[in-house]
């Protein structure tokens, strides 16, 4: 009798409706990450620790090593808000745009909960990582998640290649000896 292993299905993308804060066009999350390596980050306009996670993306989209990854952020509505307004406020505070490097998108309560539902959190900032076939391959708390290891992101081993090579060095050494 032989067993059949299957694997289960990548977690993949919904298509959550949203809003796209810079056009007010109404856009499709699937559609914003459709054949890009992308992050996400879900922030909530009353976390505290939000804008230092936009912070960090916002230099990473500019960064060499993510050149190749497109980063957005989402916002989730709250229940006793109405509308993208307080996002906005946010993003526009003092008249300057902040964290102008990322795209950015408005996804309204129903949306959120079932983002919340999907990818299995309950605190923001939350990172969810996809490749390009829309796969999530990491999510998690902003202090989880290696971005430097999504998808299309340039690693910079140097300083490992180079503790590798003088290990190989002294092993080298070693053996000369012989």
């Amino acid at each position: 009798m032989s067993s059949i292993l299957t694997a289960s299905a990548p977690l993949v993308v919904t298509s959550t409706p949203m809003v796209d804060l810079s056009t007010a066009d109404s856009v499709n999350l699937s559609d914003v990450v459709k054949g890009k390596n992308t992050i996400i980050d879900f922030w909530t306009t009353r976390c505290t620790r939000c804008p230092d996670a936009l912070d960090k993306l916002d230099k990473l989209t500019v960064s060499e090593t993510h050149k190749d990854v497109n980063i957005i952020s989402v916002c989730l509505g709250a229940a006793d808000q109405t509308g993208c307004d307080p996002a906005r406020e946010i993003l526009e505070a003092n008249n300057e745009p902040r964290w102008s490097n990322l795209q950015h998108y408005f996804a309204g309560v129903e949306e959120k909960e079932k983002a919340k539902a999907h990818y299995g959190f309950n605190q923001v900032p939350f990172y969810v990582v996809l490749n390009d076939k829309g796969e999530v391959v990491q999510k998690g708390s902003a202090k989880k998640v290696d971005l430097d290891a999504a998808p299309g992101a340039i690693r910079i081993v140097e300083e490992e290649e180079d503790q590798e090579e003088k290990k190989e060095d002294r092993v080298l050494d070693f053996d000369d000896d012989f």
